[in-house]
C-alpha cells in the first residue's frame, strides 16, 4: 500500500473543473461525466467518513450484485468479509489523515455471499474549503485475473520460471545458481554472478526491512513482494519476487530460492495512470463523445495525440472524417447499436489520422444517457493497437520463417540428392523473401566461358526463361560468384554495373521485369564458391536487411547440405568399389571353403570305401583262423578275400581316377555280365559284417535277367556301398534286402532295410558326389 498527498490549492482544483467542463461540452458536462462513470467496467463508489455509501455506479452493481437503491445509505462494511474486521477502520484512518490508497488488493463479499478479489484505489473527497468530507473508491474485479494467473502458474510453471530470473543462494548468502532468465534481465553472466551476494550484486532496495523478510521466511517458508534492483548497465528496475526457503531432510534451511520478474514497464504505466489528474483529461486513450447523428461533441488530449487533430478542428464535425472510405457502413452500424442501448466492446478497426496515415485502433463505445435514461449520444474510447498489430504481424512472419527454416532443415537433413536439396532451398528463400522469382546458378561457366549454368528456378515455370540465354558473366554477377558477400539493390537498373554488356545492355525484351535485386553466394566449408542464390521483383525496394539475413542463413544451410551431398556421392562411389572388392573376396573365400569342404567329404568317402572291402577281408580271415572252414567253405573264403583285395586295389586305382575325372580322361570298362555275379560278390563281401551285427541279408533275384552291359567293378562298388550303408544303419535283428527285377528293357536293383531311414531334407542330396547322410 502506497500513499500520497492531494493538492490543497482550491484555485487549481477550480481551474481543472473549468477545463473539464469545457472539454465535456459545457452545460452537458454532468451528463457526459455521469455517462463515463456509468459506462466504466470498474465499481466507482463514494462514502462518508463514517463508511456510509453515498453513490453507486453500474460497475459496482455488476461486481457486487447490489443495485444503487439497495446499497446507498448502508455501511460499506456490508461488503467486507468477517475475517477482515480491521481493514475499513484502517482505510478510514488513513483517509482522515489525507492519504490516498492505491491498488490495495483484498477480498469483498457479493450480494449472493460469494467472494470477489478486487484492487482498491481510495481517495479523500474535500469540500471547497479543502476539508475532507468523504472518500471516492474505485474497485476493480481481479478475480478472473487471479484465477487466470493461478491456472497459468499451475499449467506452465516450468516455462514461466525459465523465462523469469531464477537464482539460488546458500546459507553464506552466495549465489550458487543463476539461470538464463537472470542473465537476460540483469545482464550478468553466470560466471559473473556465481559466488556473489545478490544484495551487493543487484544493489537491492526493499520497501520492507530485510530482517522482516527473513523473519517471514523462517516462519512461513516464503515471501512475496516487490524490490528495486540495478542491472549491470546501471539501469534500475522494479521486480516482482518470490523468496522461498530450501530445506534439507531434517528441516534445516540450506538455501533461498529467488524468482523475479521485471515489472518495470507495468509499474511505470501504473504510475503514469495514477498521476492523471482526471480520467478524461489525461487518458492515454482517445476519449471522444458524439451525438446520435455522429457529430463530435468532445475531444480529449489522448485523441489529439492519436489522430493529430486539435479539439477546435474536430468538435462539431462528423466522426466519419476519421473513418476510411472503404468502411462506409461501420459508423451507421455502431450508432444503431447505441440507439438500442447496446455497448460495443473492443471492436478492432482502422481510422485515419490528420496526415492521412492509417492507424489500428480498438474501440469501446457506450451509450450516454440522461438521468431519465434517455440516450442522447455515445462515449467512445479508442486505443492505439498499431504496435500490437505490428508485433503480431512480426510474430506471424517470424513464426513463418522459423517454420519454413525448420521444415527446410528437416528436408536437407534427410536429402542427399543435390537437385532436390538445392530446389528446396531456392523455394524456401523465394517464399520468405517475397521475391517474384528465385534461382540458383552454379559457379560454372558454359564451354565458351560466357554464361553461368542454371540449376534451379522457383516462383515461375522454367519455360519463362527457356527462350532467354543464361545470365552472362557480367559485372553485376561478379561479386556473388567471387564470394564477396550479399548484394542487395533497391533498383538494379540504376546500378552502374547494370546494362553494360552486349547484345542486350540490360534485360532482353520480354524478360520478367527485375527492379529489386538480391544475390547471396553459397560457399562451402572449404571456401569454394559453389554458386549463388538470386532473387528478383518488379517493384522497387522490396528486399530488406531482414531478407538478407534470412537468405544468408539459408545459403549457409545450403552450402552444408551441398557439401554433405557431394561427400555422400564420393562415399557412395567408394562404397560401391569396396562392395565390389568385398564381393570378389567373398566369392574367392567361398570357393576356397567349398574346395576345402569337398576335399574333406572326399577323404571321408574314400575312407569309407576303403574300409568296406577291408572289413570283408578281415572278417573272412578271422573266420579262417578259427579253423572251422574246410573244403569248399575255405575255398569260398579265400575267393572272397581275394575278390575284396582286388576291389581295394581297384579303389586305390579309383583315387587315381579322380584326376582322370577332372581332366576328362576316365575310362569305363563296359562288358556283358550277369548281374547275379556282382550282386552275389557284394553280398558275400558284407556278409561277415552283417552276421557280426545280427542283421539278416536277403536276396530276391529275378531269374529272367541273364546279362546286362556295364562295368562290373563300378557296379559291384555301388552295391557294396548301398549294402554297407544299410547294414551300418540297421539295428540288431533287422533285415537288409537286395532285389533284382527286370522292368521292360531295363533292370532295377533295389537295396532296402528296416533301419531309421534318411531324413527327408537330405533325400535330394543322396546321390550327390561325396555326400554322406
Amino acid at each position: 500500500m502506497s500513499s500520497g498527498s492531494l493538492p490543497r490549492d482550491t484555485s487549481d482544483r477550480k481551474t481543472t473543473e473549468t477545463r473539464l467542463i469545457e472539454l465535456l461540452g459545457g452545460e452537458l458536462a454532468p451528463y457526459w461525466l455521469n455517462a463515463i462513470i456509468e459506462s466504466a467496467d470498474d465499481a466507482i463508489i463514494s462514502k462518508t467518513l463514517d463508511g456510509i455509501i453515498t453513490s453507486w455506479n453500474k460497475g459496482a452493481e455488476r461486481i457486487f450484485g447490489y443495485t444503487a437503491d439497495e446499497i446507498i445509505g448502508r455501511s460499506v462494511t456490508l461488503l467486507i468479509p468477517a475475517d477482515h474486521p480491521d481493514e475499513e477502520p484502517n482505510i478510514l484512518a488513513r483517509l482522515r489523515a489525507g492519504y490516498r490508497i492505491e491498488h490495495y488488493e483484498t477480498v469483498r463479499v457479493r450480494k449472493d455471499g460469494t467472494f470477489v478479489n478486487i484492487s482498491l484505489t481510495v481517495s479523500p473527497i474535500r469540500n471547497p474549503q479543502g476539508e475532507i468530507i468523504g472518500a471516492s473508491k474505485i474497485a476493480r474485479d481481479i478475480t478472473e485475473s487471479r484465477r487466470a494467473e493461478l491456472r497459468l502458474r499451475e499449467q506452465s510453471e516450468v516455462i514461466r520460471q525459465a523465462y523469469d530470473a531464477i537464482f539460488l543462494r546458500d546459507s553464506a548468502n552466495a549465489i550458487t545458481l543463476w539461470n538464463q532468465g537472470a542473465e537476460r534481465i540483469y545482464g550478468y553472466t553466470q560466471e559473473e554472478a556465481l559466488g556473489r551476494s545478490p544484495h551487493e550484486l543487484l544493489r537491492t532496495e526493499s520497501p520492507v526491512p530485510l530482517e522482516e523478510i527473513y523473519r517471514r521466511l523462517r516462519s512461513e517458508g516464503y515471501w512475496d513482494g516487490e524490490l528495486r534492483h540495478t542491472r549491470k548497465d546501471g539501469v534500475q528496475i522494479i521486480v516482482e519476487t518470490r523468496w522461498a526457503t530450501v530445506r534439507d531432510e531434517l528441516g534445516h534451511m540450506t538455501s533461498i530460492l529467488e524468482i523475479t520478474r521485471d515489472v518495470t514497464e507495468r509499474k511505470l504505466t501504473e504510475e503514469r495512470l495514477l498521476q492523471a489528474a482526471a480520467i478524461v483529461e489525461n487518458s492515454d486513450d482517445a476519449i471522444i463523445s458524439k451525438d446520435l447523428d455522429g457529430v463530435i461533441r468532445s475531444w480529449n488530449p489522448g485523441a489529439v495525440r492519436l489522430y493529430g487533430y486539435t479539439a477546435e478542428e474536430v468538435i462539431g464535425r462528423p466522426v466519419t472524417m476519421l473513418i476510411p472510405d472503404d468502411r462506409p457502413d461501420e459508423e451507421p452500424h455502431i450508432l444503431e447499436q447505441i440507439r438500442r442501448g447496446d455497448r460495443v466492446d473492443h471492436y478492432e478497426t482502422v481510422r485515419v489520422r490528420r496526415d492521412g496515415s492509417l492507424i489500428d485502433v480498438s474501440l469501446t463505445v457506450s451509450p450516454v444517457k440522461t438521468p431519465e435514461g434517455r440516450i442522447i449520444g455515445a462515449s467512445k474510447i479508442a486505443r492505439d493497437i498499431t504496435e500490437r498489430k505490428r508485433s503480431e504481424e512480426q510474430l506471424r512472419e517470424q513464426s513463418e520463417v522459423i517454420e519454413t527454416v525448420n521444415r527446410l532443415g528437416q528436408t536437407l537433413a534427410g536429402e542427399l540428392e543435390l537437385q532436390k536439396l538445392v530446389q528446396s532451398v531456392t523455394d524456401a528463400a523465394t517464399e520468405l523473401t517475397g521475391a517474384r522469382f528465385g534461382s540458383f546458378f552454379y559457379n560454372r561457366l558454359d564451354e565458351r566461358g560466357e554464361s553461368y549454368m542454371l540449376y534451379t528456378l522457383s516462383g515461375v515455370p522454367r519455360s519463362a526463361f527457356a527462350h532467354f540465354p543464361m545470365p552472362r558473366n557480367t559485372d553485376i554477377f561478379a561479386p556473388t560468384f567471387a564470394g564477396e558477400g550479399t548484394v542487395r539493390i533497391a533498383d538494379v537498373k540504376q546500378d552502374p554495373r547494370y546494362g553494360n554488356n552486349s547484345p542486350y545492355y540490360g534485360m532482353p525484351e520480354g524478360h520478367l521485369p527485375v527492379t529489386s535485386y538480391l544475390a547471396v553466394p553459397v560457399i562451402s566449408r572449404s571456401g569454394e564458391v559453389l554458386g549463388g542464390l538470386f532473387f528478383g521483383h518488379p517493384e522497387e525496394g522490396v528486399f530488406t536487411e531482414r531478407h538478407e539475413r534470412i537468405v544468408e542463413g539459408l545459403a549457409a544451410q545450403a552450402s552444408v547440405a551441398m557439401d554433405n551431398a557431394r561427400l555422400y556421392e564420393a562415399a557412395e562411389r567408394a562404397r560401391a568399389e569396396a562392395e565390389a572388392s568385398a564381393a570378389e573376396n567373398a566369392r574367392l573365400y567361398r570357393d576356397a571353403q567349398e574346395s576345402s569342404r569337398l576335399k574333406d567329404e572326399f577323404l571321408a568317402t574314400i575312407s569309407h570305401e576303403l574300409r568296406t572291402p577291408l572289413t570283408a577281408i578281415l572278417g573272412w580271415a578271422h573266420m579262417l583262423r578259427t579253423g572251422k572252414f574246410e573244403g569248399d567253405s575255405a575255398i569260398r573264403a579265400f575267393e572272397t578275400i581275394e575278390r575284396n583285395a582286388r576291389a581295394q586295389a581297384q579303389l586305390i586305382e579309383d583315387l587315381l581316377d579322380v584326376s582322370r575325372i577332372i581332366t576328362g580322361k576316365l575310362r569305363i570298362d563296359i562288358q556283358q555280365l550277369n548281374p547275379n555275379s556282382f550282386i552275389e560278390a557284394a553280398v558275400e563281401a558284407v556278409r561277415p559284417a552283417a552276421e557280426a551285427k545280427g542283421v539278416r541279408v536277403q536276396k530276391i533275384m529275378d531269374t529272367g535277367v541273364v546279362s546286362v552291359s556295364g562295368d562290373p567293378v563300378r557296379l559291384q562298388q555301388i552295391i557294396w556301398n548301398l549294402l554297407s550303408n544299410a547294414i551300418k544303419f540297421t539295428p540288431k535283428g533287422g533285415r537288409v534286402q537286395v532285389r533284382l527285377e527286370r522292368i521292360n528293357s531295363h533292370i532295377e536293383i533295389a537295396v532296402s532295410d528296416t533301419g531309421a531311414g534318411i531324413l527327408p531334407d537330405f533325400l535330394p542330396h543322396v546321390f550327390d558326389r561325396f555326400r554322406q547322410a
